[in-house]
């Protein structure tokens, strides 16, 4: 990632449906999309135990769930950026170029991950890990 990745709070709030964009709260995946990005950042405080260090989540239940778990708001994520959506939101939200530079696969693994955990759901349903590599270990998944 580099600094022309980043989005501004003003593009942030948009694609989120976040204050002063609350009438798009709900187009487009919005909801998946705040949930998806609670989840990874929920180390923040939304939970004693740093829980998206581990692939964790608190659900609305308040249990706590893997961001692999069916129906998890991670993995409707990869929908949304697969089905256009996404593309939909950036275009709309005024980020599309940014966007365009973070799925340059010469500058981030971002497509790689998308498309591998798309094919891994699809494939190990309901839920799946996708396989990460450490430079001289080899692949280290466990399905």
């Amino acid at each position: 990632m580099d600094q022309y990745m980043v989005l501004t709070e003003d593009e942030y709030n948009c694609m989120t449906g976040l204050y002063p964009y609350q009438d798009k709260s709900e187009e487009q995946g919005r909801p998946t999309i705040r949930a998806c990005l609670s989840d990874l950042s929920n180390s923040t405080g939304h939970a004693d135990v740093p829980l998206s260090s581990y692939g964790l989540y608190l659900d609305d239940r308040s249990y706590v769930r893997s961001n692999c778990a069916p129906n998890a708001p991670c993995l409707e994520f990869n929908e949304l950026a697969l089905n256009g959506s996404l593309w939909n939101i950036a275009t709309e939200c005024k980020f599309r170029k940014k966007l365009i530079r973070m799925l340059n696969p010469d500058r981030t693994p971002f497509i790689k991950l998308l498309l591998e955990g798309v094919l891994c759901q699809r494939e190990w349903v309901p839920s799946c890990i996708v396989p990460t590599t450490n430079p001289g270990d080899g692949d280290q998944s466990k399905k």
